[in-house]
Formats: structure tokens, C-alpha cells, sequence
């Protein structure tokens, strides 16, 4: 069964995807889900440098569920792109990126970065914007 679908002109295997910050950046849970059954990984927040996140605890037990207050910990976008693109590229899956920031030229720093600018040059991919977040579509060739 065909199960492809187009998001803003990039074409998914299908429409499932993980949501940003649940599913880390897919090795995380890569031995429990095949992430070649995926439309495309989510990433988790990446910044412009490293961050710690918030001190614990993050994780409130309330009526009804729970609240979290991670504070969007990360590698920072060199780390990612060295450690975190090879991996997910070894699927057949899209990536995509959710790049996080402070302030919007935290965002423009993330997307000047030497190994950012390097790894769009190697791809192909399309932009989306939101408004509280950027979020990369990365296609490998």
C-alpha cells in the first residue's frame, strides 16, 4: 500500500513522525522502533551551543498527567551534526531538524555554524517555518 504524502513539497514514506523532544534524536530509541517504518524522525531541539537544560527535578507527577520542564537540553548543533546526522542517515527515513534558540539571532547562529552551512550544502532539503520554532527538512541524496 502506497502511503506516501507530501509536506510542503518533500515526499514522506508515510505520515508518521515522532514528536520533537519525545523521541530524543532517534538513537535513543532505535532498538525498540525500526526507523525505516518512519516518515521521518523529529529531532529534538538543537541549538547554537550546548545546553545543560534545568536543574532537576523536571518531572512533576499532577492531577491528570504530569508536567515536564526539560529546558530543552541538548548537544549543541557541531556535536548533532557530527554525531547525530550519521546516524539517522543510515535510515530510510527523513530527518528533520528542530533548531531552538533564545532569541532569533541564536537562530541565525545555529544556521551560520561552519558544520550546519556544510551539511545543507551536502543535501537537499526545504525550510519550514513555524512560529516558535525553525525546523530543518534534511534529504540525503
Amino acid at each position: 500500500m502506497n502511503m506516501k504524502v507530501d509536506l510542503c513539497g518533500v515526499t514522506l514514506n508515510n505520515p508518521v513522525m515522532t514528536a520533537s523532544g519525545t523521541f530524543g534524536s532517534g538513537a535513543e530509541y532505535s532498538e525498540f522502533v525500526d526507523l525505516n517504518k518512519l516518515g521521518a524522525v523529529v529531532t529534538k531541539g538543537v541549538a547554537n551551543v550546548p545546553w545543560q537544560g534545568n536543574p532537576t527535578p523536571r518531572v512533576a507527577e499532577v492531577y491528570g498527567g504530569m508536567l515536564n520542564a526539560v529546558g530543552l537540553q541538548n548537544p549543541g548543533i557541531d556535536l548533532f551534526i557530527e554525531r547525530d546526522i550519521p546516524f539517522l542517515k543510515k535510515y530510510d527515513t527523513k530527518i528533520v531538524v528542530n533548531v531552538c534558540g533564545h532569541s532569533t539571532e541564536e537562530y541565525i547562529e545555529v544556521e551560520n555554524s561552519r558544520n550546519y552551512s556544510s551539511l545543507l550544502a551536502s543535501s537537499r532539503y526545504s525550510l519550514l517555518r513555524s512560529s516558535s520554532t525553525i525546523v530543518e527538512i534534511i534529504e540525503a541524496y
